[in-house]
């Protein structure tokens, strides 16, 4: 059975629900991202809510805005492994370094060829 804070809360949970969606989609980049930022701050409001109901929409803007920084965070952790990953996978290009090669071998080639006082 609901209490009344329960049933305020989500009252309250709802009449700052555009306010809310709003925000996300002015913090991350796509809907579904923006959709995703506000039912995790949802799910906090609803597990941890706030004692003073009368300050909500403050305090989910804070939450919000956690979550979006645990998001980029997180983001940057994932790039930053996966780079390094990558650089341990990579092969050198080859076909580079025979070109090289024979260039350098063309060019000394090339050398020998001239007359003393030129080479």
């Amino acid at each position: 059975m609901k209490s009344a804070f329960d049933n305020s809360l989500h009252s309250e949970l709802e009449r700052h629900t555009l306010w809310l969606q709003g925000l996300a989609r002015s913090l991350v980049h796509g809907e579904q991202a923006a959709e995703d930022m506000v039912q995790d701050t949802m799910l906090v409001a609803l597990e941890r809510p706030p004692s003073d109901l009368a300050r909500l929409r403050p305090w989910l803007g804070k939450v919000l805005r956690n979550r979006v920084l645990d998001r980029w965070r997180g983001d940057a952790r994932r790039r930053n492994r996966e780079r390094l990953a990558a650089l341990g996978e990579a092969q050198p290009d080859t076909t580079l370094g025979v070109e090289r090669l024979e260039i350098e071998q063309r060019l000394l080639e090339a050398i020998g060829k001239l007359d003393e006082p030129y080479r």
